[in-house]
């Protein structure tokens, strides 16, 4: 068995760098940063993360599903991982 990455307690912190809080690995960002994205992005999340990772084309929806929601992210959240004031 493949040994696991991240914090020796397998754990790992969240995606958004300035956040911090500690995650289990099968988390990719906190409750506060997920709750801010779109319901379509979750739900794209989700319905990449019910399809499993056993095939090409799973393991593809779930790059792109993250990728959607690290857009996301860079588009909405200033460097502190707060919403962007809207202009």
């Amino acid at each position: 068995m493949a040994k696991q990455t991240g914090h020796p307690n397998g754990t790992h912190p969240c995606d958004i760098p300035s956040c911090g809080e500690t995650l289990p690995l099968n988390m990719t960002w906190c409750e506060r940063h997920y709750a801010m994205m779109p319901d379509h992005v979750q739900g794209e999340l989700w319905a990449a993360a019910r399809g499993g990772i056993g095939t090409s084309h799973r393991y593809n929806r779930n790059l792109q599903a993250c990728r959607t929601a690290l857009d996301w992210f860079e588009d909405n959240l200033d460097a502190n991982g707060n919403r962007k004031e809207s202009t």
